[in-house]
């Protein structure tokens, strides 16, 4: 028989571990509830071919729901949908015949890719009640919801978009000619709003060759009380890099026969430029069978025709930017010379190394000055204010805004004994 000291131990132990088990089963009630609902649902099949059941695929980070429409929110504030003024009732995004009743915050965050990331915190309201008969349904597009920091930085929207969103259409059997895709975002938000967040068009070209549909924005900028039978928040991973610049280029019929050989091309940027790019050029410019051509990116609108420039390009040449993530397009064997300043550290010269044969180096400026003009323009402060702040601020992170708006003199010298190196290594392996 038990003691009572025994007895008494295995009561206590049993009322705990009950008691435990009942909190998990029960509290909160709505959070298990919520969950139920994200579990059970499935993609339901249309005429495009959708697969039945993506319920294993698409967790845990990827949430799929049924019957959800944007309807305008009556008592939300009118919002900016872009830098042009451009103002919105806002919308709100709601779940119907859902196991619960409520508002709540879903979070499809759970491995940030950029230090700017916007929360990727989506505002549901759930209800149990049917759609309103006057919301119109579509049924053969699903909709897909993503969090983005900068829609007008290609670094960010590379990595914030679409390799997550190649790898989720295709695990889905959405990329083809005759599929279309719907693509809806969060708003833009990162510490510092930048205009060309809101640009979401600049590098839609990538979006249409992912099957995305022409109409592709905010959703507060949707039609109210539109509503589709599929939609899905977050991603399942990132697709690889390599294999997502392929498919791009398959798709736009990239040719590479009428590349001139040889090609140096430059990149200046509007902001954080190359003071003395006149005197590197002129310090290359006598090297052997040798093009050497300066763009600027930002008035280059036309995305195609930016990746026909890289495409045909020996030796990328740039300060530390997004614009240097257009290296990923180039051919195999070629090279990137990536500039910088002491305390605006290399990136892609690191990232890309060895990437498809590519060979990369770096050159750090000897001066760096902070451009007032850019800072103001770029930040939206008042400069003098800030002049004093920053004038006494001790540098020493890599994301300083000190450094950030700044333009660079580069050493001709150096930089041509660079180039001249890259393009020993780009010809030797292409046997030119």
């Amino acid at each position: 028989m038990l003691s009572k000291s025994k007895f008494l131990f295995w009561t206590i132990a049993t009322v705990v571990i009950f008691g435990i088990y009942m909190i998990d089963r029960f509290q909160p009630i709505y959070h298990d509830k919520l969950q139920s609902t994200l579990r059970r649902t499935t993609f339901r099949p249309d005429p495009e071919g959708n697969i039945e059941d993506l319920q294993h695929t698409f967790r845990p980070i990827s949430h799929v729901f049924h019957n959800l429409c944007i309807e305008e929110d009556t008592n939300g504030p009118y919002i900016r949908l872009d830098d042009k003024g451009t103002f919105t009732k806002m919308k709100k995004i709601v779940v119907y015949n859902s196991q619960i009743d409520g508002f709540r915050l879903l979070d499809t965050n759970t491995n940030p890719s950029t230090r700017d990331e916007s929360p990727s915190t989506w505002p549901i309201h759930y209800t149990t009640q049917n759609i309103p008969d006057t919301s119109t349904l579509i049924t053969s597009h699903p909709a897909y919801f993503v969090a983005t920091s900068c829609l007008g930085n290609l670094y960010h929207f590379w990595h914030d978009i679409t390799l997550g969103l190649y790898k989720l259409l295709k695990k889905s059997n959405r990329l083809g000619s005759v599929v279309k895709n719907q693509l809806y975002y969060r708003m833009p938000m990162i510490k510092y709003m930048e205009a060309r967040c809101f640009t979401h068009t600049r590098y839609q070209d990538i979006l249409f060759a992912l099957s995305v549909r022409r109409f592709h924005d905010v959703y507060h900028a949707a039609d109210n009380h539109v509503c589709y039978t599929n939609a899905v928040f977050g991603n399942i991973g990132s697709a690889g890099q390599r294999e997502v610049v392929n498919y791009l280029l398959r798709f736009t019929n990239r040719s590479d026969e009428m590349c001139t050989p040889g090609t140096i091309t430059i990149v200046q940027r509007v902001a954080r430029k190359i003071l003395n790019i006149e005197a590197l050029v002129n310090a290359i410019k006598h090297i052997p069978n040798t093009h050497t051509q300066v763009v600027i990116f930002e008035h280059i609108p036309n995305m195609l025709e930016q990746l026909r420039i890289v495409r045909c390009t020996d030796l990328l040449i740039g300060v530390q930017g997004a614009g240097l993530q257009w290296a990923m397009f180039m051919r195999p064997n070629t090279a990137l010379l990536e500039l910088y300043w002491k305390y605006w550290k290399r990136i892609y010269s690191n990232i890309l190394k060895g990437s498809n044969g590519m060979h990369t180096d770096a050159l750090y400026a000897t001066e760096v000055y902070l451009n007032w003009t850019s800072y103001r323009h770029r930040f939206n402060e008042n400069p003098s204010e800030e002049r004093k702040k920053e004038l006494y601020k001790t540098p020493g992170v890599r994301w300083s805004n000190h450094w950030q708006i700044a333009d660079g003199i580069f050493d001709p010298v150096q930089f041509s004994a660079k180039v001249r190196d890259l393009l020993k290594y780009v010809r030797k392996s292409d046997n030119r």
